[in-house]
């Protein structure tokens, strides 16, 4: 069974009607927003001109923002196939507006910094657990079991989302507001997949926690997971924080490539021999990485 929705297929509000809206025709709305047609004016043409100056604009941004070591106009106007007093003029705008800037050397432009504050407001909006959960929900009908996210916390981690159940009714599942301990448990060692020996050595205390006689009890040994695990793309805990049950998780990534989040599943170890762990750990990585990209991040593809 394929993963569904893939990044085209994720359901978009759609807009409301204008009857919705209450907007009853034309002549009303001009009415109430006090306009009105000017005789002789063409309002179709000037629309369309609009438009086109519209496309334009975005035509010339995204050519910038595709050559980072600059790019001149007559380069501009021959890839867009555009004349070069137009496109000069549309940088010119641009530049006014703050999204490019122009090397007074080389005359080269570059996108400047208002694009990139933009860019990233855009991204920090982005709520983790609303893009994650259609993949979520969707991966856990794939694998008949619930699939949980926890965000990534200065100094630990918290389960905030869980979609799904198992239809044969052989599940683990887990509790929402629950802290996952990083060193027992898949979802806490992927939410500090990228940590340092010095960043975990902080962390943690030198006596680790043992759960069952499988939990990893030294920092030594963590980092040797953490180093294993980065080479495959996720995590995993084999009844290390409780006896029966195995997990697998994998780290979100956002756009500037810190770990915010994970997914993760558990199930019961007499089911998840190495083979049924290893597949889902592989599935597990896959969607995260999907969701690392809707977030605007660069996927984990081992270190």
């Amino acid at each position: 069974m394929s993963l569904t929705p893939p990044l085209d297929r994720i359901p978009v509000a759609a807009a409301p009607s204008a009857t919705a809206l209450g907007i009853r025709g034309s002549a009303e709305l001009g009415a109430r927003s006090g306009c009105r047609k000017i005789e002789g004016m063409n309002t179709t043409t000037t629309a369309v001109k609009q438009s086109g100056a519209l496309h334009t604009g975005l035509d010339v941004l995204e050519v910038v923002s595709a050559n980072s070591s600059g790019i001149g106009v007559t380069n501009i106007a021959a890839e867009l196939g555009a004349d070069k007093g137009n496109i000069h003029r549309v940088l010119r705008s641009l530049a006014d507006r703050g999204y490019v800037e122009q090397d007074e050397h080389t005359k080269l432009f570059f996108p400047s910094g208002s694009l990139f504050r933009m860019a990233g407001t855009l991204l920090r909006q982005q709520n983790l657990a609303v893009v994650a959960i259609p993949f979520m929900r969707a991966l856990s009908e794939e694998l008949d079991a619930p699939v949980h996210l926890a965000r990534r916390l200065s100094r630990g981690g918290v389960y905030i989302a869980r979609e799904g159940s198992s239809k044969s009714g052989a599940s683990v599942e887990t509790e929402i507001g629950v802290q996952p301990p990083i060193h027992a448990s898949a979802t806490g060692k992927a939410l500090f997949l990228l940590a340092t020996p010095e960043e975990l050595n902080d962390l943690l205390p030198g006596d680790l926690e043992r759960f069952t006689d499988r939990t990893i009890s030294t920092l030594d040994g963590l980092w040797d997971e953490i180093s294993s695990a980065r080479r495959i793309g996720y995590t995993s805990d084999r009844e290390e924080l409780n006896i029966g049950v195995s997990c697998v998780a994998a780290p979100i990534l956002d756009y500037s490539g810190a770990v915010v989040g994970s997914i993760g599943i558990s199930g019961l170890a007499v089911v998840l021999a190495d083979g049924a762990l290893d597949h889902r750990g592989r599935r597990v990585s896959e969607v995260a990485a999907l969701i690392t990209e809707r977030l605007g991040g660069k996927p984990l593809r081992g270190t």
